[in-house]
């Protein structure tokens, strides 16, 4: 369900989600180290709005405007010239509506594993702006993955989706759903003390036993062999006479 990159050099794993992304950074490496978007590495909130000169704004929708980077297909996009002032903007306007009940799960016991070590607060807080602003109940969903995806760095795993309708996992049959699974799935083509991605991630897995063939088939195997014409694994003709014979 997300894509995994890692960088092992730099011990850096980057997510891509449905609806965004999220990078996890080793602090000993990048503390006081980054700045844009995704805010400056020093787990202190009040200097996230930093512009490339390092003038701190209130407001990170401001800041935003000032990272830019050259698109050919966007020629008239530059950033502002001009650096603004440093005063906060009016707060947005209050918006009464009644909220998805799937974000009070968030504050449940479904997720209550996880609230001590890390807060729900935020996570709900963007799950009722989400409710209130946009149609699309899946982006609700997403609230919750990011969530269970952050319990499962901190090294609590949850199993929550079954436990909202709205939310299923939709495993094809051949495949089982795990909320933390191995990021890189065992398969065939791996070969003995390789080195392998140390992240977990949720999503459709192989059952317990089997592997996948290749990365490339998708097609979960109990003996590696080969696939034939139509795509179907068969087991190995050599290892096949052995078994017999024995």
């Amino acid at each position: 369900m997300s894509l995994i990159l890692e960088i092992p050099t730099l011990q850096v794993v980057i997510t891509f989600g449905i609806t965004g992304f999220s990078i996890s950074l080793p602090p000993r490496e990048f503390i006081n180290n980054t700045k844009g978007h995704c805010g400056t590495c020093n787990n202190n909130k009040a200097d996230d709005c930093m512009l490339p000169g390092g003038q701190l704004v209130h407001n990170c929708e401001v800041m935003a405007d000032y990272y830019l980077v050259e698109d050919l297909y966007k020629p008239s996009c530059h950033a502002p010239s001009v650096e603004p002032t440093d005063s906060p903007l009016p707060p947005l306007p209050l918006t009464t509506c009644k909220p998805d009940s799937v974000c009070g799960v968030l504050l449940g016991s479904l997720f209550e594993a996880c609230h001590a070590i890390v807060s729900p607060d935020k996570f709900y807080q963007g799950c009722i702006f989400d409710s209130c602003h946009v149609a699309n109940p899946v982006v609700q969903c997403t609230r919750l993955q990011v969530y269970a995806a952050a319990c499962a760095q901190a090294g609590v795993c949850l199993y929550w989706r079954n436990h909202t309708p709205l939310c299923p996992s939709n495993c094809p049959a051949d495949k089982v759903y795990k909320p933390c699974g191995p990021a890189e799935q065992q398969t065939c083509e791996d070969k003995p003390g390789e080195n392998q991605m140390n992240f977990t991630t949720e999503g459709c897995f192989c059952p317990d036993g089997m592997k996948l063939f290749n990365k490339e088939s998708n097609i979960c195997v109990d003996k590696c062999g080969c696939l034939d014409s139509e795509g179907v694994p068969r087991e190995n003709v050599t290892a096949a006479l052995v078994q017999l014979s024995t």
